[in-house]
């Protein structure tokens, strides 16, 4: 039976595990204002978050290591966004303003949009303050709500193929059970006879006929 660290069980919990970490962390990056890589990239990053993933669900990961490794794995794919944004590469185009009319009808001007948008990206540039406090605490407790969420699934897996592991037993036993060996046929040994036996048998009397002999 396939056990929870191999196999194809071990492939599911990689890739929930990898949805969680890389979901997560897309979700927090753009609400705090920041711009996702390309398509290029953002399939280099999802296929190393995939990898390390796979690396992790050797082992049963329980509530503990879930919220640190979903926890840090926010922090270095925070890193890694920033530095595969496409405003970090040459030749980027800027992104787009707000219309003059959105911008008037929520009471901001150009200037005082673009600053809102720096402040509430600064809870990843390091910037000091009461909103940013209150976003990393979010953040945080979203990463330890999913990291809950997902050891318990752990739990309920894990459980699940240890109730099972003992009826998988019995039916593999049963589907091998001894096959009775076939009788061995033996080799066909021919009787010689000899020549002189077979002539006596085939003549019994020897003489002229019983007429003639009267």
């Amino acid at each position: 039976m396939t056990t929870p660290d191999r196999g194809a069980l071990r492939a599911v919990r990689s890739a929930v595990l990898a949805l969680f970490v890389v979901g997560l962390s897309a979700v927090g990056h753009a609400a705090a204002g920041g711009h996702l890589p390309g398509p290029l990239a953002a399939t280099g990053l999802v296929a190393a978050v995939l990898a390390c993933c796979w690396l992790a669900t050797r082992w049963h990961l329980p509530a503990g290591a879930a919220v640190l490794l979903l926890a840090g794995s926010q922090v270095a794919l925070h890193a890694a966004l920033e530095a595969l944004a496409p405003t970090h590469h040459p030749g980027a185009a800027p992104a787009p303003a707000l219309a003059p009319h959105l911008a008037g009808a929520a009471g901001l001007d150009h200037t005082g949009h673009l600053a809102t948008a720096g402040t509430a990206s600064s809870l990843w540039l390091g910037g000091p303050s009461t909103a940013d406090a209150t976003m990393l605490l979010a953040h945080v407790v979203v990463a330890s709500a999913l990291a809950l969420v997902y050891s318990r699934g752990e739990d309920a897996v894990w459980a699940l193929c240890a109730w099972l592991a003992p009826l998988a037993a019995v039916v593999v036993a049963l589907v091998r059970l001894p096959v009775a060996p076939r009788p061995r046929s033996l080799p066909a040994v021919g009787v010689v006879v000899p020549t002189g036996l077979l002539v006596l048998r085939a003549v019994r009397r020897r003489g002229p006929p019983a007429a003639l002999a009267g």
